[in-house]
């Protein structure tokens, strides 16, 4: 479990989406999908987790394991979209899309953790880190995004 996101769906139901959990099989069938294995934390969160989503601020996962035709986006089907347009390298995971230039991404590998990258579309490339493990990325956006949620309310 991540505090944070714990946190927030027990402060603002309202406000939070979670998919749900995934069982270990639906990431088994992501990991091989991707030809790739998911840093530990990451499998974690897809286990406790699926997907979530907090004012504005959201976390890729599983949202089943059609992963062809899913019409909703998810981690892999983004993955796999930029992959095929050559926009995306095979070791790494989108776990947020902008919708324009940048994705947020993981380094795949059989590791505890994995830092989060900034991933530059148009030159193919990582532009910066974002935070150095998946749980202080989580931590920190969920953090901007509950102040940002209060600005909106003040």
């Amino acid at each position: 479990m991540i505090e944070s996101i714990e946190l927030v769906r027990n402060l603002y139901p309202d406000e939070v989406y979670i998919s749900g959990g995934v069982d270990q099989s639906a990431i088994d069938m992501a990991q091989n999908y991707l030809n790739c294995v998911f840093p530990q934390r990451y499998s974690e969160f897809l286990n406790d987790y699926g997907s979530f989503s907090f004012f504005g601020f959201e976390i890729l996962g599983i949202l089943g394991t059609n992963f062809e035709s899913s019409v909703i986006t998810d981690s892999i089907r983004t993955t796999i979209y930029y992959r095929r347009k050559g926009l995306l390298e095979d070791n790494l995971i989108a776990i947020y899309d902008d919708n324009g230039d940048v994705l947020h991404i993981l380094q795949a590998g059989d590791s505890e953790d994995s830092g989060v990258f900034v991933w530059d579309l148009s030159s193919r490339s990582i532009v910066r880190t974002f935070s150095t493990s998946f749980v202080e990325y989580t931590n920190d956006r969920i953090e901007t995004a509950i102040q940002n949620l209060s600005q909106d309310l003040s």
